[in-house]
């Protein structure tokens, strides 16, 4: 683990810092949401997201999602081919932490037929 954190830190000087893309997901805390409210002329009432998923480049933040629930396997192969794989160029280099959806089939794949390079962060 020790010798491809070292790998990971020494070549990462080499890397364009306008290529760098990060792809990160957190949850929401809902409990001081309000869930309900009044609004003219009815009440309104509603839920509020648990998930945000987005990706950060150098000079802006692209392809927000949020959903109810945990991003699983079954929702992020759509959304590496519908949110995050428009957003790529080739050459890009997308640092993903170690969520296991993340490293699932689909999120790679998007990446990688973009021309982009996949690059979890080491252990």
């Amino acid at each position: 683990m020790r010798v491809r954190r070292e790998a990971w830190v020494r070549e990462r000087v080499s890397w364009n810092p306008a290529r760098l893309v990060c792809l990160d997901e957190m949850g929401l805390t809902t409990a001081l949401v309000r869930r309900h409210g009044w609004g003219r002329p009815h009440r309104v009432t509603g839920e509020s997201p648990r998930q945000w998923i987005t990706v950060l480049h150098q000079t802006d933040l692209t392809a927000p999602r949020v959903t109810e629930g945990p991003m699983t396997f079954d929702l992020l192969p759509a959304y590496g081919r519908e949110f995050l794989a428009p957003t790529l160029s080739s050459g890009d280099r997308v640092i993903c932490d170690h969520l296991a959806s993340l490293l699932g089939t689909g999120v790679r794949e998007a990446i990688e037929a973009r021309g982009a390079i996949f690059l979890p962060l080491p252990p």
